[in-house]
């Protein structure tokens, strides 16, 4: 359970250093364009869909965009299933109730992170929290796309969306071999208790375990969805990842960088 909740925060916090603004999009986006471009539906939109499918027993969030998304509430409770199979089998059920929402069409193709019931709080919520890990397009994992489903006796909450058309460039890409170009010599910084800040040298770049990510981030209330090759950052004299560098796989601008240790 505190795993389930510690990737609800991380996700959260990266989504917050992608975007300069809020939440996702809906809109259909063109396969021939590269970056895919997402638009908001607006917040009055939003509420109506939102109040238009809520409930006593079922209350999600519809973010700005018209997909469900985090309010920064967990509806706990209690739930009288005892098997964890039937949790899971009403989540995927209700995640295609609402394919409209979650983007989730297909279950067969979600991948089971957790379902658990466990709770060592003193007030011994026996409900079910039912997560799924990011979504994968074309076999590339999305960033930021886990699905959280809290149950009761039935669905209450869905958490989190899938995207239903990402462009893919194929002509123009970068290879692996011109990232070291980019990226040595390049400051990764951040403030803990005090700033942290490395300069990358060829020794720190982990090259056996680049691999590609499609990441989403908000610029001027608009959503891009771009193909990036993730570069993972030694600062030991090991494999052990201490940064993530994402670079786009057109352009070779830097989106954004992350590290995986917690200040």
């Amino acid at each position: 359970m505190k795993r389930i909740f510690k990737n609800i925060v991380m996700g959260l916090t990266i989504i917050l250093f992608l975007n300069s603004c809020n939440s996702i999009t809906e809109s259909i986006p063109s396969p021939l364009e590269y970056p895919t471009n997402l638009f908001s539906i607006g917040r009055v939109k939003a509420d109506s869909i939102q109040n238009s499918i809520r409930s006593n027993d079922f209350f999600s969030y519809i973010d700005e965009y018209g997909l469900f998304s985090f309010s920064g509430t967990l509806g706990r409770g209690n739930s009288n299933i005892t098997d964890k199979n039937v949790a899971i089998r009403l989540a995927k059920e209700a995640l295609l109730k609402y394919s409209k929402y979650s983007n989730v069409s297909d279950t067969t193709k979600l991948e089971l992170n957790e379902a658990t019931n466990y709770n060592p709080s003193p007030l011994h919520f026996t409900d079910w929290i039912v997560s799924f890990k990011n979504q994968k397009y074309n076999g590339i994992e999305v960033l930021n796309t886990g699905i959280i489903v809290v149950l009761h006796n039935q669905v209450s909450q869905i958490i989190g969306h899938h995207f239903k058309e990402i462009s893919i460039p194929i002509n123009g890409t970068l290879s692996k071999d011109k990232l070291e170009n980019i990226l040595v010599g390049k400051k990764l910084e951040m403030m803990c208790k005090t700033k942290i800040e490395i300069t990358i040298t060829h020794e720190m770049i982990l090259k056996n375990k680049i691999a590609q990510n499609i990441i989403w981030r908000e610029l001027n209330g608009i959503i891009e969805l771009r193909l990036t090759w993730n570069i993972p950052i030694s600062t030991s004299n090991d494999d052990n990842v201490s940064w993530n560098v994402w670079v786009d796989i057109l352009s070779g601008e830097i989106l954004f960088y992350s590290p995986t240790f917690i200040c």
